[in-house]
């Protein structure tokens, strides 16, 4: 038995078949048909109702040996190995929530701020953020700023020159293992509307003036 091994009993009864509490210290899990009247159908099912699982952010990944005893108080009792292959399976990546944004038409960089970034609990994983618009004609897809191991990073965006309206930007954190292997994040960014500065024109006219100088 390793730490967080469990055994879980489910669908339980099964005719008179009834599961008791797992006991973590012991490692046991108990099966009982009070009346002593389960089938031996009955009694495959339960078996079979019977799950191994472990609950550790990073399980010990050696197989398991169950054994299961059988005592019904008057023969001898009897007992059968099982071999449990454990399969390690990789955790999904993680990644803080991101709040939304309100920026200014034409108000030049800005940065967000990324948190909780990591492989996932007990993965060493190496993975990669990107981060995309849906309105790249407001806000093009921003700039990832991050190094691998640490836990935070940051975006970078300027709106488009004149634009206003919304964006989402989904950023995805992908680690390199199987399965699972990312997590996603979205937020809006809203770019209010400013009026734009009033534009002066000067008109220069000139006009040709002719002079005579002389004696009259």
């Amino acid at each position: 038995m390793k730490p967080n091994d469990v055994l879980t009993a489910t669908g339980f009864p099964v005719g008179t078949i009834v599961a008791g509490a797992y006991n973590a210290g012991t490692g046991q899990l108990v099966l009982t048909s009070p009346l002593a009247d389960a089938t031996l159908a009955e009694w495959q099912t339960a078996l079979r109702q019977v799950t191994f699982s472990n609950s550790g952010p990073a399980p010990d990944s050696t197989n398991r040996d169950i054994t299961v005893i059988v005592d019904d108080d008057v023969t001898a009792t009897g007992t059968s190995n099982i071999t449990h292959t454990t399969i390690t399976l990789n955790a999904p990546p993680t990644l803080d929530s991101i709040a939304n944004v309100t920026v200014n038409e034409d108000g030049g960089v800005h940065v967000v701020s990324m948190t909780g970034i990591s492989a996932g609990p007990g993965e060493t994983d190496t993975f990669t953020i990107t981060a995309t618009s849906n309105n790249t004609a407001a806000i093009p897809n921003p700039n990832v700023h991050y190094t691998q191991g640490q836990s935070t990073g940051s975006l970078t965006f300027s709106p488009v020159t004149n634009a206003n309206g919304n964006a989402v930007i989904t950023v995805t954190v992908t680690d390199t293992g199987s399965g699972t292997n990312n997590v996603q994040r979205t937020f809006t960014v809203t770019i209010n509307p400013l009026p734009d500065a009033p534009s002066i024109r000067l008109h220069l006219q000139m006009r040709m003036c002719r002079v005579w100088v002389g004696w009259w």
